[in-house]
């Protein structure tokens, strides 16, 4: 039996002295001495390496279009599993293989695949890259006079990928069809025609009719496979270049090469930015307030705190300072709600917190966790929890405890009336 290596199209990947570029409708293209290696593995009594050569010096532009199609697109079967995660990092599983006719023994050392009723024999590699560099370096392919694959490539890929992270960490993918197309010559673009300038119903070189090459064509394209598929760590999106060959699924983004060579448009895909951090958030400014307090004109020695411009007083030195008003109240904690508890009307019961100054505890001022609740309800009102104490606004308690709130400037005094 011969071993798979020697079934293999002759120096598959090794370098050749030039290269033929041929433009179909549409502007796909493909190297005609890529043909040569590939048609060396061509069964069925189709062609083989050395009758290719010679046949496609011969033939005219039709049969050659139909040659190359049938070789280049009708026995191949490349996939490539790419994983990218969004340090550019990642796996390329690419395989590489030809359609494995009925009866045929499989070739020493070839795995087989198989997909939609089809074998292929062939080989499956894998590839690993650390950076959008090396990605890219992996995913190119030849170009100008050289079939050689560039070094570190994929041998056999068959289009050029490129990948690229952004400033918002999202990562872009690109697949340069554009630069596998040739120019395409007046003579090459002008399909056969006959006579009468009718599309020609003759037989050329190859032996078939315009109608017999194109039927030979897509029974032969019906068992080729060039699929590329990306995995990407967040969804991805296409952002430019024909979508009829795309298939995306979240994050993951498969493209049907064959399909999507026809137009000869890049193809352009993009993934969801890194999610940003949220900004910390503006530090209040908090200082000890130099505002005095003032409770039926007289002046009480408390702890006040101006924070972002607002004066915030505890409520329990507020408690003690109105007790035996008819806005006094009480102040007591619900632990299970986790709430300050007010009830007006009832005299305040001191805890020995209350009226103590010449500490500054601003530093240690955060938005209080607990909530408030007078005679029973809920208050929606702003509290800050500065030393272990709760501390609100004046005006705030205002239409709850029922007294009333005045200001002397010259004085910086704020001045609360009770009744």
């Amino acid at each position: 039996m011969d071993s798979y290596k020697n079934r293999r199209p002759a120096g598959r990947g090794a370098p050749q002295k030039s290269a033929l570029r041929l433009a179909f409708p549409g502007g796909a293209c493909y190297n005609v001495t890529g043909v040569f290696r590939a048609a060396a593995a061509v069964r069925g009594g189709i062609i083989y390496y050395k009758e290719a050569q010679n046949m496609l010096k011969k033939l005219i532009r039709p049969a050659l279009a139909l040659v190359l199609c049938l070789i280049l697109t009708g026995c191949v079967y490349n996939t490539a599993d790419t994983t990218v995660h969004d340090d550019c990092s990642g796996k390329v599983t690419y395989v590489d293989a030809l359609i494995l006719d009925e009866g045929e023994e499989i070739p020493e050392g070839a795995q087989i695949f198989e997909e939609n009723g089809n074998k292929y024999y062939g080989t499956s590699t894998e590839y690993t890259f650390a950076s959008a560099k090396e990605f890219n370096a992996l995913f190119a392919v030849a170009s100008g006079e050289e079939d050689e694959a560039p070094e570190g490539a994929i041998a056999g890929n068959s289009a050029p990928f490129t990948l690229a992270k952004n400033a918002d960490g999202s990562l872009t993918l690109t697949a340069a069809l554009s630069t596998l197309k040739a120019e395409e010559t007046p003579e090459a673009a002008q399909p056969e025609t006959g006579t009468d300038g009718s599309e020609s119903t003759e037989a050329d070189e190859s032996g078939l009719t315009p109608a017999e090459q194109a039927e030979l064509l897509k029974s032969m394209t019906d068992t080729a496979v060039i699929r590329y598929t990306f995995t990407f760590d967040k969804p991805v999106r296409q952002i430019a270049g024909p979508a009829d060959s795309v298939k995306i699924e979240g994050g993951k983004l498969t493209i049907d090469l064959l399909q999507a060579n026809e137009s000869g448009e890049d193809l352009v895909f993009t993934t969801a930015a890194a999610p940003q951090e949220p900004a910390p958030a503006a530090q209040p400014k908090v200082v000890l307030s130099p505002q005095k307090l003032a409770v039926n004109g007289a002046t009480k020695a408390t702890e006040i705190y101006n924070i972002d411009g607002t004066n915030y007083f505890k409520i329990r030195d507020l408690a003690a300072l109105l007790n035996g008003t008819g806005a006094q109240f009480n102040v007591g904690f619900d632990a299970q709600a986790n709430a300050v508890v007010v009830t007006t009307g009832k005299a305040y019961e001191a805890n020995g917190s209350e009226l103590k100054t010449g500490v500054d505890n601003s530093a240690t001022a955060v938005p209080s966790p607990q909530s408030i609740l007078i005679d029973g309800k809920k208050a929606d009102l702003t509290a800050w929890n500065i030393g272990g104490a709760n501390f609100f606004g004046l005006r705030a308690l205002q239409p709850y405890l029922g007294y009333e709130v005045g200001f002397d400037a010259a004085t910086n005094t704020a001045q609360i009336t009770a009744k």
